[in-house]
């Protein structure tokens, strides 16, 4: 089994002392030390967890990358490596080796260089992360179109592709995948506020407020809901994205198996330049691009079918 894809626990279960926070949206989760020195092994390696993954995520999501040069531009920090943060965090008050770890396994996911992830952004939500999407029809109309014409550039190009057109094709293909769910789910939280806070619920489990702190200023913490689904959501990780879709659109997840071995492919192209860990290079064909249409269509279908369900559509 591939501990990547494990459903790890969260920390949103955790009680009140375990936290060290004020009430900030923007901000990361942190944790109080002499909970943390108390804390059980299995809560301690949550918290690290879940500490990192609230600070720092793939450079691909907020990391420009120059293409001439191989690499990306870590114009907001980093690269910051995982065994140095959680040692310089939290060597203090959890032992060695659950750093060790929580570090390896971060790594594993993700590689030994990490962006920072932005919080208190300067720009407003509505001038740059807004998905212009004013239909419930729209975002599969966009991955129906987007497929079709990657299709059609393939079969123009003939059917002996070469690896490195291959693998880009592939990467596309989870990029159209990951566009669909994310103006699906932003669509619904723009077009109902059951939903936008359903999402919340579960996206800030781990966030402590008070109902005073929340209607104190409902718009502002209603935009930075939006800001969050928009731009700090890694619409890839399903297994990360089930509890909090399942929870907000009342639908049941369809089968993500297939779809998660394909993510682990993109992941070598994405980061390893088409290579796994042990240096191999990626071998793809036009099968295994057939493949992951098949399973993303299946995927999709099933979706539909429950936003369907929780969503009827009007009568005519």
């Amino acid at each position: 089994m591939n501990d990547r894809y494990i459903d790890y626990g969260d920390s949103s279960n955790f009680p009140e002392e375990a936290f060290n926070m004020t009430f900030d949206m923007d901000g990361p989760v942190e944790f109080n030390d002499t909970w943390l020195v108390a804390a059980c092994e299995d809560d301690q390696l949550t918290a690290m967890r879940d500490w990192f993954a609230d600070r720092y995520c793939d450079p691909a999501n907020e990391t420009p990358y120059n293409g001439r040069e191989g690499g990306y531009l870590y114009i907001n920090g980093g690269p910051y490596n995982p065994s140095e943060e959680l040692n310089g965090r939290f060597s203090d008050c959890i032992p060695q080796n659950l750093i060790d770890e929580i570090a390896a396994e971060m790594e594993s996911e993700g590689g030994d260089e990490w962006a920072p992830k932005r919080y208190g952004r300067d720009y407003d939500y509505d001038d740059y992360f807004a998905i212009e999407v004013d239909d419930r029809t729209e975002p599969l109309k966009n991955l129906n179109i987007r497929i079709s014409s990657l299709s059609f550039t393939i079969l123009q190009s003939g059917m002996q592709l070469n690896p490195i057109v291959l693998h880009m094709s592939y990467g596309m293909l989870i990029s159209y995948f990951e566009a669909y769910l994310s103006e699906t789910v932003i669509y619904w939280a723009e077009k109902d506020e059951n939903v936008l806070f359903s999402l919340a619920i579960k996206e800030f489990e781990s966030k402590k407020y008070s109902l005073s702190e929340i209607f104190s200023n409902l718009g502002q913490f209603k935009e930075k809901i939006r800001n969050h689904l928009a731009s700090n959501i890694v619409w890839h990780r399903l297994d990360k994205l089930k509890p909090t879709l399942e929870h907000g659109l009342k639908i049941q997840m369809p089968e993500i198996r297939n779809i998660m071995i394909a993510l682990k492919n993109r992941h070598d192209i994405a980061h390893r330049g088409g290579f796994n860990k042990d240096g191999e290079m990626l071998r793809l064909n036009i099968s295994d691009l057939e493949e992951l249409r098949e399973n993303i269509t299946a995927f999709v279908d099933e979706f539909e079918l429950q936003l369907r369900s929780s969503f009827p559509l009007p009568n005519r």
